[in-house]
Parts: C-alpha cells; sequence; structure tokens
C-alpha cells in the first residue's frame, strides 16, 4: 500500500456490511462517552475500575452484548431457513408388472391408466392398463418384432403405439386374459424415420409429431380408422419439443385439438386442420427435461420441479390462460414438494427418484419412477 492512499481491496473490506455495523458501534460508544466524561459517580462502587473510565468499559461491554445477540440471532434465522419442508406423500406406488417406458390416461374411464413396457426382454413389448383403484385391468403383448416408443388412449379407450420409425399400429383394450394383440389398425405416419416422436389421441383423432432437430416439427393426424390424414409443420426458434410426451389432446374444444410442448416452456397449439400457432405465454419456470408438460386436457397444466443433484424435487401447478385469480398464465400457481435431500415422505409408500412421464386427468397425477413403478399424487 503506498504511503497516503487505501488499496480498493482494503477499504472494501474495511466497509463490508460486518464492519460498517462494528464502526457504527465504536462511533456509538464516543458519542456517549463523550456526553459521560465529566461524570465521575461511579456506576459500580465495588469495581476495581476507575470512576471516570467505568462508563467506557460498560457501553464497550454493552457493545460487545449486542453483537452476541445480533450473531445468535442470525444463526437462528439460518437454522430456520433450513428446516425441512413438509413432504406430500404420494397417494399410490405400486409395481406394473413389466418394466415402463410410457404410460397414457384413458380419457372414457376416469382414473384408468395404461402403461407400456418391456416383457423379460428389450425385444418384448407389452401393455397393461390399471384401473381406478389401481388394479390390473388386463394386459397383451405387442407384435414380434414392434418396438414402439410412446403410448395414447383414445376416447372409445383402444390403445395407440408409434415406433422410432413412425409405424403406427392400434390396439383393443386389455382383458383379463392374457393375449397378443392383433392390431385394428396398422400404417405409417409419413413423418420420415428420424427425429424425437411424441403421439397423443383423443375421441376423432390420433395425432403425431416429429422434430427433426432442424428447428422444425412436423404432424400428421389420422381418423381412428386411419384414414383422412391431415398434416402440417412449424418452425421454432427457441429448444426442441420433450423427449417423450411432448402432444396431448385438448379434449375441451369443439375441433381437434393438439397442444405440442418445448423444453425452453414455449408450446404451440395445433387445431385441425391447422396452422401451427405459438402460445402467448411460457410455463416459468421450465418443467425438467428429463419429464414434460401435464396437461389434463381443459385448463391444468403440471410439471416437475427441482434438481438432480440435490435430490429435491417438487410438483407445480402452472396457471391456466383465461384463469380468474389474476395470475399471469404459465406461471406457478401452485406446487407441493415430493422430495427433499434425496428423501421422499416418511408417511407414504416409498418412491425412487426421479420421475417421468408425468399424465394427468384433472383428479390423479400419474408418473413413473426411476425403479418402473407408477407413482400417483391427487391433483392439487
Amino acid at each position: 500500500m503506498r504511503a497516503g492512499f487505501c488499496d480498493d481491496e482494503h477499504v472494501s473490506g474495511m466497509m463490508n456490511p460486518r464492519n460498517r455495523q462494528r464502526i457504527a458501534a465504536v462511533a456509538l460508544v464516543l458519542l456517549v462517552v463523550s456526553s459521560m466524561l465529566g461524570c465521575t459517580k461511579p456506576i459500580d462502587p465495588n469495581s476495581s475500575v476507575p470512576a471516570a473510565l467505568q462508563p467506557i468499559v460498560f457501553l464497550i461491554a454493552a457493545a460487545g452484548i449486542g453483537v452476541g445477540i445480533a450473531a445468535l440471532d442470525h444463526h437462528h434465522s439460518n437454522s430456520t431457513s433450513g428446516m425441512t419442508p413438509n413432504i406430500t406423500k404420494p397417494s399410490f406406488v405400486g409395481t406394473v408388472g413389466n418394466s415402463p417406458i410410457d404410460l397414457g390416461t384413458d380419457p372414457s374411464v376416469p382414473g384408468s391408466v395404461g402403461v407400456l413396457g418391456t416383457n423379460g426382454g428389450p425385444s418384448m413389448y407389452g401393455f397393461t392398463e390399471l384401473g381406478s383403484s389401481a388394479t390390473n385391468a388386463g394386459s397383451y403383448t405387442l407384435t414380434a418384432g414392434y418396438h414402439p416408443i410412446g403410448v395414447a388412449i383414445d376416447g372409445t379407450s383402444n390403445d395407440w403405439f408409434d415406433d422410432g420409425a413412425g409405424n403406427v399400429q392400434s390396439c383393443a383394450p386389455p382383458t383379463s386374459t392374457p393375449r397378443t394383440c392383433s392390431p385394428l389398425v396398422s400404417f405409417s405416419d409419413g413423418l420420415g424415420t428420424g427425429g424425437v416422436r411424441a403421439i397423443a389421441a383423443d375421441s376423432t383423432h390420433v395425432f403425431i409429431v416429429d422434430d427433426n432437430g432442424n428447428k422444425t416439427v412436423n404432424w400428421a393426424a389420422f381418423a381412428l380408422d386411419g384414414t383422412g390424414r391431415l398434416s402440417g409443420s412449424y418452425n421454432y426458434t427457441g429448444m426442441g419439443i420433450f423427449a417423450a410426451d411432448a402432444a396431448a389432446a385438448a379434449t375441451g374444444t369443439v375441433v381437434a385439438t393438439y397442444l405440442v410442448f418445448h423444453q425452453d416452456g414455449t408450446s404451440w397449439t395445433i387445431p385441425l386442420p391447422g396452422p401451427a400457432t405459438l402460445n402467448t405465454f411460457t410455463f416459468k419456470p421450465v418443467p425438467l427435461a428429463s419429464a414434460n408438460v401435464g396437461y389434463d386436457g381443459t385448463d391444468l397444466y403440471f410439471g416437475v420441479l427441482g434438481s438432480p443433484t440435490t435430490g429435491s424435487y417438487q410438483l407445480g401447478r402452472y396457471a391456466a390462460p383465461g384463469n380468474t385469480t389474476g395470475q399471469n398464465p404459465g406461471a406457478i400457481a401452485a406446487k407441493i414438494t415430493i422430495a427433499f435431500n434425496g428423501q421422499t415422505s416418511p408417511n407414504g409408500a416409498a418412491f425412487a427418484l426421479p420421475v417421468h412421464s408425468l399424465h394427468t386427468d384433472g383428479l390423479t397425477l400419474y408418473m413413473l419412477d426411476a425403479h418402473g413403478r407408477l407413482v400417483l399424487f391427487n391433483a392439487f
């Protein structure tokens, strides 16, 4: 340090909040002492400190006590902020009977969910449906050599699958007697053999989107008998669609309409026969890419929030367009904690983190955990 000057680091260190508090305390002591120096009456007659100096010693001690109290309060505040939050327990956790990779809700049977998975090996695929009480409602095996990547259930309870090459198959609902699916219809979606795909369905159409990785999403829709193909595309500037479950049917509309969700929180609406329109709202914070946006088809949007690093996760409900609460569409309207520091609720069945394949029918949130178990939470 040069003579007559203070270096910036030294000045900065002196003027940090803690040092400023100390300087203020000393200034207060000096101010009060200056008004007491003329006082010679001792504060404590039995003290060995001379009467004229006792006020100074008293004030310094008082300042020390104040610092100690402030430090204790600061420690208490930090301790309080680190308390474990209330962890919501799931309403159900259970095995499905296969190794699940995707699920879909049945719009015609409230509480019913179907799970696509592998049966005993990577080349054997099957589908299992669980009823509203999470009881097994039946299963079937898909045709040999067919490797679907996603499933959707239409309004007549038929199941729809698409593989990575665009081969679409439909199967009748499972029965109590296991069987091999004989496809009701089978066709190509015509969207090419690459990219990231997602499938959705409603009571009149099956809908497939394909993100080619070059900022373009192509889509195709078919009547439930496989005819009447409609198609289109849109270009985007942000991030691509979710790796799975990126499409959902908007069941509350008169015209068959679908939503496509992107990993940057944006979304597009596609009413048949098109065109696609970029929605004016964005989901913030964006759901984890390992999950997706769960949509009930009308006005409920959910996402998985949190951090794989800390093992803390939440389920968030987003405000919908046209909500009556005055919240900005896409903003978090409510949330619950489902895991904290890697621990799930001690009052409920344990499940493995993280979760994926989030879906909702408006009453229940359905998802799969890291070990392939079905996990249910009540919608909020």
